[in-house]
């Protein structure tokens, strides 16, 4: 063991104590991870909308493509067929189901009085009167609110009828992803008091035979179903989880989780099920809806019911949905939590106070994710638990403040049944420079604090160097680069790989620089401008080789240097070279990567103004289009504006007090893994 503490710390050169702390929390990672993993490479929180409205309207179709996988109502292939091109093109990745009810239908007189029934009608209209659930006395039978909502009987063709019915008149318009059959029994001797016809001889039968008939049904329609659609389309059920059915489905949804039809109904014994299905492939998906609802109470505040829902959910791989309850599927509630992009699953589920044992039982629940992680404690008593070598951030939301205030926390106290999503804190500034050890506010578009503010610093270099952190040359991990004295370094794991001077052995001052693909190639460039000094532009790749003769972004004769930010701004497929200068004025220009000016360009405060500015370009409201973020760089308070591409104020405020005159610099990026970009204000610690 000696010897192999000696090989990593020769490996990583670092201090031993702190190499024996990262050893010793490694050793404690694998053993409560020993169980076998199945890490999916989705983002989470996985979101899914039970959206059982008959027509959609395109405001709805707005809100709806925020979710990942959809369920809508059957009568939305004719009514409102130009939807689901509309959600796909908001949302590429989404999955939308047709719902359609496995073993009911109503009668043809309530649907013609429906104004949007044609598919409903359409089915009825193909039913054969020996197809329905009889009683012994040939009475057909209903169980659910509406008494002309008649049940077909799994025992007789209706569940060959029903597939192919949904194979020509459904899957045929290329509209779906696959099929939802609602209410998929397992038993159904319970209906009617028991009373039950199902061989059709007038007969009463028992149980047994009742059931035993109806699953063999059931399983007709799944297998038929999955012959006439074929293997790449999905089915989905909602009811009974049954292994009988499993081989034709593709999952099935845990509808009012916990729900009560899984063994004793409890937490436990439905999550079983729930990770046991998750963590098995069912042809080419693998799809579960943990649905938790408002128990049909018309409050969207039910905090506490969604959080232990949505945790309860992320300790597995499926999906989640709240809403409002069973008797009305239609609800676009959006929470905080579902901002926040938890990224890639790091761990499976594991229990805080039985570490080892995967055994599902009442107790605080964890599960790791590469932004976060996530609690549910499903005990009857508020429990506490304080981290080991841990420090977390709430969600900074603005729904449950008693919950999601923001606050760094080093131990956390979660209600019985309640859960909790907390922030791994990310003091690590991506795809822009920034001064190590300098201070860092975070905004919102809305130039609201989205978050505490931090020092962003990195332990492999000295406090006050200029450092960007990029994968520049797209292999999936990052690169470092930084300016020593004019000299741009270029780290990969700890290596140096490259070393230049863009400006010249004599060039000793600070350079802004941004790392981007410049050409469309595939490969990203290094496009620089003295910070002090000379306004020129020039662009090197990635080996520091230089690919242009650069040009002047301001009058040769000027020395203020240049603040720079790269994007297409125009959306036209290239990127354009925006430029502020450092020191003197804020005349903000936009130039083409060969250096043409694109834009007349504009002050971005006052023209007496010669105190310099800093530039960042971002899509801040995921808009499609990009802004432009100005801050002064110096003697000019912290007056924040954001600009159009073509220099119209959108927006302006101020990030410190208004007497406020230290150096400062504007930093974009999605600092808060929510998929939003945020606005970082720096100020100088050294």
């Amino acid at each position: 063991m000696k010897n192999i503490l000696l090989f990593f710390k020769k490996i990583f050169k670092i201090n031993k104590y702190l190499f024996k702390a990262i050893f010793l929390n490694l050793f404690i990672i694998i053993f409560l991870f020993a169980q076998p993993l199945k890490l999916k490479a989705e983002e989470y929180p996985r979101l899914a909308n039970y959206y059982l409205k008959w027509s959609i309207s395109e405001q709805e179709a707005d809100q709806l493509a925020k979710w990942d996988f959809l369920i809508l109502d059957i009568e939305n292939q004719v009514n409102n067929p130009e939807i689901f091109s509309y959600l796909r093109k908001k949302n590429p990745k989404i999955k939308i189901l047709t719902y359609v009810t496995s073993e009911e239908v109503t009668n043809s007189v309530w649907n013609k009085r429906q104004q949007y029934s044609k598919m409903r009608n359409k089915l009825y209209d193909g039913i054969q009167d020996s197809w329905f659930l009889k009683d012994s006395k040939n009475n057909n039978i209903a169980y659910w609110h509406y008494p002309d909502a008649w049940m077909l009987n799994m025992n007789t063709d209706w569940n060959g009828y029903l597939a192919d019915f949904m194979n020509k008149e459904v899957m045929s318009s290329g509209l779906w992803d696959g099929v939802f059959y609602d209410v998929v029994f397992k038993k159904v001797s319970w209906v009617n008091n028991g009373d039950i016809d199902i061989n059709s001889d007038g007969i009463k039968d028992d149980a047994d035979t009742i059931d035993d008939y109806w699953q063999k049904g059931v399983i007709k329609l799944l297998k038929k179903t999955r012959e006439e659609i074929g293997n790449e389309k999905i089915i989905f059920i909602n009811g009974d989880s049954f292994d009988l059915y499993q081989p034709n489905i593709n999952g099935h949804m845990f509808e009012n989780f916990p729900t009560p039809w899984n063994g004793d109904g409890s937490w436990q014994e439905n999550m079983k099920q729930y990770l046991e299905k998750t963590s098995k492939e069912n042809l080419n998906q693998n799809i579960y809806i943990l649905n938790v609802n408002t128990d049909n109470n018309k409050v969207t505040d039910k905090f506490r019911e969604m959080r232990f829902g949505l945790s309860s959910a992320l300790l597995g791989d499926g999906y989640f949905s709240f809403d409002f309850g069973d008797q009305d599927h239609s609800q676009l509630w959006w929470y905080d939590e579902y901002d926040i992009k938890l990224g890639n699953a790091k761990s499976s589920a594991y229990n805080l106070f039985d570490k080892g044992n995967g055994i599902i039982k009442p107790s605080v629940w964890r599960r790791d994710f590469s932004n976060g992680v996530s609690f549910v404690n499903s005990t009857d008593k508020e429990q506490k638990y304080s981290f080991y070598r841990e420090e977390f951030e709430k969600i900074n939301g603005t729904q449950d403040r008693r919950v999601n205030d923001g606050s760094k926390i080093n131990y956390i106290k979660i209600a019985s049944n309640d859960g909790v999503v907390l922030l791994k804190i990310n003091t690590e500034i991506k795809n822009s420079s920034f001064k190590n050890g300098d201070f860092v506010r975070v905004f919102n578009s809305k130039g609201e604090q989205a978050r505490n503010g931090f020092f962003s610093y990195n332990d492999n270099f000295s406090g006050g160097s200029q450092i960007l952190i990029s994968d520049i040359d797209n292999d999936k991990d990052f690169e470092i680069l930084d300016n020593k004295k004019g000299v741009i370094n270029v780290y990969k794991k700890g290596i140096k790989k490259t070393s230049f001077s863009p400006f010249g052995p004599l060039f000793k001052n600070e350079i802004s620089f941004v790392v981007k693909d410049i050409n469309n190639d595939g490969t990203n460039e290094i496009i620089t401008a003295p910070a002090v000094g000379s306004p020129y532009i020039k662009i090197f790749s990635k080996d520091g080789k230089l690919l242009s003769p650069g040009w002047f972004a301001y009058d040769k004769n000027f020395r203020g240097g240049v603040s720079i930010a790269v994007e297409d701004i125009n959306n036209d497929g290239n990127v354009e070279i925006i430029t502020a200068p450092a020191v003197g004025t804020s005349y903000i220009k936009i130039f083409s990567k060969d250096g043409k000016l694109l834009n007349p360009g504009w002050f971005a405060y006052d023209k007496n103004f010669r105190g310099g500015v800093s530039i960042a370009v971002a899509d801040l409201d995921n808009d499609g289009n990009k802004e432009i973020i100005t801050a002064p760089a110096s003697n000019g308070s912290s007056h924040i504006k954001i600009f159009s591409k073509d220099g119209k104020l959108i927006k302006q405020f101020f990030a410190f007090e208004k007497e406020f005159r230290n150096k400062i610099k504007v930093i974009t990026d999605d600092i808060n893994n929510d998929g939003k970009i945020e606005i970082l204000i720096s100020t100088e610690s050294f």
